[in-house]
């Protein structure tokens, strides 16, 4: 795989992930408690098998 495949797979992951985290975000605003904690942002942010520099 060449870099530039790896690359735009790894910025895909990115992508998807940001969405997920806005729509936890927006969530916890919107119920007044800005520490709610959904269990997938703790995986998503321990989540370190995915960095980009491991693969290149």
């Amino acid at each position: 795989m060449q870099v530039e495949e790896i690359f735009d797979k790894k910025l895909h992951k990115l992508e998807v992930r940001i969405n997920k985290l806005e729509g936890i975000m927006i969530d916890a605003l919107r119920s007044n408690n800005i520490f709610a904690m959904d269990p997938e942002l703790k995986e998503i942010w321990d989540n370190e098998e995915d960095d980009l520099w491991d693969n290149i």
